[in-house]
């Protein structure tokens, strides 16, 4: 891990972890799902929870203390919120993606019985955690304006993932197509939510903090989705901890888009009887990553990628200008951005 995550974000995320690991979050756990689901499912699910990077819950805090926050744990059920959100919906994504591997442990739906069981399970757990979520920003010391927020980002992540199952079944796919699906999947919740929240726990109004947050963080997330697609394609599988599930699940990404626009009809006859087919078979996979370099869909992505995140970092000015961060804090929001270009996984 980079020397940023470790003298950054691994210390606010080993006290978001620490939440979750304990009596209260246990509690809250219980109360939302019931004592047979907590005595039989609680341990693992918040062993799945805390396996994340925690970049979510990083966001939150950073946002808060950009926005003139100073209450030190303030942001801790708000983080966890988020983190416990994630943790849900990538159950129900892998049962979807149908991928086995998840953070470089078997996913839920595997871990928990695999088959009919362990895929009912997962649906199962991840309601649970959606639920989870929700109560626990229905606590005192939460703001409304935070509830409302968080609530409604969740409900647009979930829209986003049905649009991206219905992009899944079709192969003319427009490039705006593709963003849209991004920005309500992921960047609404990786990013979008968690910041605003942020601004929102520091005592900014929500119509404030939604204009100086919004095209930042659509910009950020959405080049955070093309670098995850990126990984997904040519990222080390020993670091990322999970198979060609991409490929084989045959993933609707700008590299596909591009694909589709560019290839000779020789290329695309190779490419979809590999793509999406769920082979298992590397030299295909390995064929399908030497189709999109040759065709440029991979320079393609990158290229959109980068210019993503450098409008997010221009975008930052504007915020710089409204909250007046000192230097070092302004380093370590530019920080974030460069890890999230350079990670690995």
């Amino acid at each position: 891990m980079s020397d940023f995550y470790q003298k950054n974000i691994k210390k606010y995320a080993d006290s978001v972890k620490a939440f979750i690991g304990g009596d209260e979050y246990r509690k809250i756990f219980k109360e939302v799902n019931g004592k047979y689901l907590c005595d039989n499912y609680f341990d693992y699910f918040a062993e799945h929870t805390v396996r994340g990077k925690f970049i979510r819950a990083y966001f939150v805090d950073l946002l808060y203390r950009l926005s003139g926050g100073k209450k030190s744990g303030e942001t801790i059920v708000t983080a966890a919120a988020f983190e416990t959100f994630e943790s849900a919906v990538l159950m129900h994504d892998d049962v979807i993606d149908r991928s086995e591997t998840r953070r470089g442990f078997p996913s839920a739906f595997v871990a928990l019985g695999g088959g009919h069981v362990g895929r009912s399970r997962a649906i199962c757990l991840g309601d649970a955690g959606l639920f989870t979520s929700i109560a626990l920003l229905d606590r005192d010391g939460i703001p409304e304006s935070v509830r409302r927020f968080a609530t409604a980002i969740f409900l647009r992540t979930v829209s986003g993932e049905i649009e991206d199952v219905d992009l899944a079944e079709r192969n003319e796919i427009a490039d705006n197509e593709v963003i849209d699906a991004y920005i309500e999947k992921t960047a609404t919740y990786t990013v979008l939510g968690p910041a605003v929240c942020g601004a929102l726990l520091a005592g900014v109004s929500e119509s404030k903090a939604k204009a100086l947050l919004t095209d930042f963080s659509h910009d950020a997330g959405v080049a955070f989705q093309i670098k995850d697609d990126l990984l997904g394609i040519y990222g080390n599988r020993a670091v990322l901890g999970k198979k060609d599930s991409d490929v084989e699940e045959g993933k609707k990404s700008l590299l596909f888009t591009h694909f589709v626009r560019t290839a000779s009809d020789e290329q695309k006859s190779e490419f979809f009887s590999i793509y999406g087919k769920g082979l298992g078979d590397e030299k295909k996979n390995e064929r399908v990553r030497e189709l999109f370099e040759i065709t440029g869909s991979k320079a393609y992505a990158e290229k959109v990628m980068n210019e993503r995140f450098e409008n997010s970092e221009r975008e930052l000015e504007k915020i710089f200008d409204e909250f007046r961060p000192t230097d070092e804090l302004k380093e370590e929001v530019r920080g974030l951005l460069h890890f999230l270009r350079a990670r690995e996984k």
